[in-house]
């Protein structure tokens, strides 16, 4: 295992590389918002005759914030500059939950780029679409009134209802990264799945209360060339709720 710290355009990137002699195939494993790479050592451990290269995105684990917010663009474009640097054979990406939307977006634009183009992609309970329900619509319209309202005539009522109505992850995160969390979550991907020609495996939950599992369907169609792996006992965290079936997937699919 070799550990290092790598400089891209936008920050400090902390990186980790697995089975390192295996350089003819390389798996990167893309975690998810608010994880970091760390999440995968389980299943990195039983991973055999493939280099596997993990970082953790800029503003988590031990990469540096990044130098402004940036949103799905400029994180794929980060994984660009590494997979430029680390490989020579084959390219496969694991992407779970904000990490398959990075994959998405990349294998969309940069997937056929000569030598290093992505021989396969998996999406693990991934997010890739842009939801709002007719209520969610109403909601934050409503929010959007009332805040406003208060921002005029009320300026510490204002600033008092603005905390209390972010979520509990957002909240948590430095001004940076909450831009950053904006941009992510408002990025639709409908347009980038269309665009995927790569072979891709997905892996959804039935019961994941994050990714909806109409949303995993829908990629799915979008995606021409993609086969879905359905996961009944587990929720958003499939590669440790069902670690065991993730990994006769990998392995038959690798």
């Amino acid at each position: 295992m070799k550990e290092k710290y790598i400089n891209t355009k936008y920050g400090k990137v902390f990186l980790r590389i697995d089975n390192e002699k295996c350089k003819d195939r390389t798996l990167f494993m893309l975690h998810g918002f608010g994880m970091d790479l760390s999440t995968y050592n389980s299943l990195v451990n039983k991973i055999k005759n493939i280099q596997i290269i993990r970082f953790d995105f800029l503003g988590f684990g031990k990469s540096s914030d990044p130098v402004k917010p940036i949103g799905v663009k400029e994180y794929s474009e980060c994984l660009h500059e590494i997979i430029n640097r680390y490989c020579t054979g084959n390219v496969y990406l694991f992407g779970h939950s904000f990490g398959g939307r990075v994959a998405i977006y990349y294998t969309s634009k940069y997937g056929s780029l000569g030598k290093r183009s992505i021989s396969k992609m998996l999406l693990v309970n991934a997010k890739a679409l842009k939801n709002k329900s007719f209520r969610l619509k109403v909601n934050i319209l409503l929010y959007k009134i009332k805040r406003n309202i208060l921002k005029i005539f009320n300026k510490n009522k204002y600033l008092e209802y603005i905390k209390n109505k972010g979520s509990r992850d957002y909240k948590m995160l430095n001004d940076v990264m909450k831009k950053s969390f904006v941009k992510v979550v408002n990025y639709d991907l409908r347009k980038h799945l269309k665009k995927v020609k790569c072979d891709t495996i997905i892996i959804g939950s039935i019961n994941d209360s994050e990714v909806e599992y109409k949303e995993t369907l829908c990629i799915n169609k979008y995606i021409k060339n993609s086969k879905l792996y359905p996961c009944y006992r587990s929720g958003h965290f499939s590669y440790i709720d069902e670690e065991n079936k993730v990994l006769s997937i990998l392995k038959k699919e690798l």
